[in-house]
């Protein structure tokens, strides 16, 4: 297979970004930069379209929540299919240039995300991931009985006092640094599809007293810190195991009593208050402290004069890592989004096209048949766009779609006509005359849903 660049293409920030399978398919292993124009070549059964498919694994995983093999944008059957025979699991690369961490100069460094998915019941799931900075490895994450045993609990307990709960198609992997300079303490990582969405580090069991005595005394504050209090102590009040006395506390509080907190609190024995902070102390409310990668927020609910820990000082190889995971991760996600795909057979001609919205990732639909309502719809919008001469321009968009059919020789312009409930009409105008798709050839239907799905 070969890969034909022509200047490069760089998003996200203009860095420019390599894709790389290993074990897909048939493939044993391909990378695929993204310049401004790629084109594959080789071969039948070289491997062209299963690395065209990788990547819209990606974008529909993304879009659709968990590693989705059949979707909108692609069918890949089941994971077996997906992993090339002999092996046991499928790698994904992304490797991406971001601001080296505490660079003072613009210094860039190259950073490559590799996650590993392997056979579940028929479907992929991720085994594990790998992270690096050019030759040095900074994470890697597994899959584990204790990662999944104490990831069960978070969803039980709803994660941590922060933040919404753990979605159902979420899964963690045991995340361990390898810089031997990296201190950090026990760590998950929570996977969302292909990509890493939050990391917990367990707090030591001295910080989790300190906090859950905090808790207690919150419940004399009013305003958002005080809502904010009650709303954790009610959470832990529900658990099967809670004290007797932090039902009741929490009770009081929700009922309104006449007893302000302060007083309850107060009247609290030394034995009740010290049997309800250690609780709280190994509960998993306050157990873990939450590191967002970047893709939504870490903590949903407001409070950030609560007094809560809300980050444990890292070391700085610990900061490192996060850094440039929290930037893998986003890279990942920004990739998947930046997917349109048009697939590789065309409507046939037709005198009227279907009205109907093709999606985001598919403009013109999947095989082009929203290419007359597209252009309807978005005829006026300007594009900037690179013309036949080489120099950029800006144009409505039907004026830069007639440009380029003018210069591929298919006619000198197009327009869309309106045929009420019958759908619309493309028409290109062949000496000054203009007729529908029918009556020019397969070419220009083959080639339209492109030219418009590019510009």
């Amino acid at each position: 297979m070969a890969t034909e660049q022509d200047g490069p293409l760089r998003i996200a920030g203009r860095r420019e970004i390599d894709w790389s399978v290993s074990n897909f398919k048939a493939i044993e292993h391909a990378c695929l930069s993204f310049p401004g124009l790629s084109v594959l070549t080789g071969a039948n059964s070289a491997g062209k379209s299963s690395l065209i498919q990788s990547l819209l694994l990606l974008s529909q995983t993304t879009h659709e929540g968990p590693i989705t093999l059949n979707g909108s944008l692609v069918s890949l059957g089941e994971a077996v299919d997906v992993i090339r025979s002999g092996q046991r699991t499928v790698s994904l690369s992304l490797t991406h240039r971001t601001p080296a961490f505490l660079a003072t100069d613009r210094e860039l460094a190259d950073v490559t995300l590799t996650v590993d998915l392997g056979a579940s019941a028929g479907e992929l799931e991720v085994r594990g991931f790998s992270l690096s900075e050019g030759a040095h490895p900074l994470l890697e994450a597994r899959h584990e009985a204790s990662s999944s045993k104490a990831f069960k609990e978070m969803m039980r307990v709803g994660r941590s006092a922060f933040g919404p709960r753990p979605r159902e198609t979420a899964s963690a992997l045991r995340l361990y640094f390898l810089n031997p300079a990296a201190r950090a303490p026990f760590a998950l990582v929570e996977m969302m599809g292909l990509g890493p969405e939050f990391v917990y580090f367990r707090k030591p069991l001295r910080q989790r007293r300190r906090e859950s005595e905090v808790l207690l005394a919150g419940l004399q504050q009013g305003g958002a810190a005080g809502r904010e209090f009650q709303f954790i102590l009610r959470r832990a009040a529900t658990d099967a195991g809670a004290p007797a006395v932090l039902r009741q506390l929490v009770s009081g509080v929700e009922r309104g009593s006449e007893t302000p907190p302060r007083s309850m609190l107060a009247e609290l024995s030394v034995a009740d208050r010290s049997e309800v902070s250690e609780f709280l102390a190994a509960s998993s409310l306050l157990e873990w402290d939450v590191e967002a990668m970047g893709r939504r927020p870490a903590m949903s609910r407001a409070g950030s004069d609560t007094g809560l820990a809300r980050g444990i000082s890292r070391d700085e190889a610990t900061a490192e890592a996060l850094h440039y995971l929290t930037s893998a991760a986003s890279r990942l996600s920004e990739l998947a989004l930046s997917i349109a795909y048009l697939g590789p057979l065309r409507d046939e001609p037709r005198v009227v096209s279907p009205m109907g919205r093709g999606s985001r990732f598919l403009p013109v639909g999947s095989h082009g048949e929203y290419t007359a309502d597209f252009l309807a719809r978005r005829r006026a919008r300007q594009v900037e766009f690179v013309d036949a001469n080489g120099k950029s321009a800006r144009a409505p968009l039907i004026e830069a779609v007639s440009h380029w059919v003018n210069y591929l020789g298919i006619g000198s312009g197009i327009s869309v006509a309106d045929r009420g409930k019958l759908g619309l009409t493309l028409r290109l105008s062949l000496n000054g005359v203009e007729r529908d798709l029918t009556t020019v050839g397969v070419g220009a239907s083959q080639l339209l849903p492109v030219v418009v799905a590019l510009l």
